[in-house]
């Protein structure tokens, strides 16, 4: 949160040597230990939302989320939903409306 207040980009590193890390910051074990590892810059220049997509922007009807709606198994369960007019995707608890760009691709605020 402290990145994003003024406006740094970070990156969570997934994989890690703990004891590499722990000799390098010269830590001691039995008190301390590195729990997360995420490099902090500057973004180079704001990217239109255009340059993340595959296809062009394109309006979608609601009746084409039909054929999106199912279940899919990934790391965990994720389900499309279509409730009323939106395309809805959860992921356990977690419940987000998706925007469409196109009919292969969409936007949310928080998934990801």
């Amino acid at each position: 949160m402290a990145c994003d207040a003024i406006n740094l980009g970070k990156v969570a590193i997934g994989y890690y040597e703990q004891n590499k890390f722990d000799k390098l910051l010269g830590l001691n074990t039995d008190e301390e230990f590195v729990a997360l590892v995420a490099p902090v810059g500057r973004y180079r220049k704001e990217k239109p939302l255009a340059e993340f997509f595959k296809y062009p922007k394109k309006e979608v009807a609601p009746e084409g989320f039909r054929k999106l709606e199912g279940k899919y198994k990934r790391k965990s369960l994720v389900e499309f939903l279509v409730r009323g007019s939106e395309l809805v995707i959860k992921i356990g608890e977690f419940e987000e409306a998706l925007e469409p760009y196109n009919e292969m691709e969409f936007i949310g605020n928080y998934s990801a």
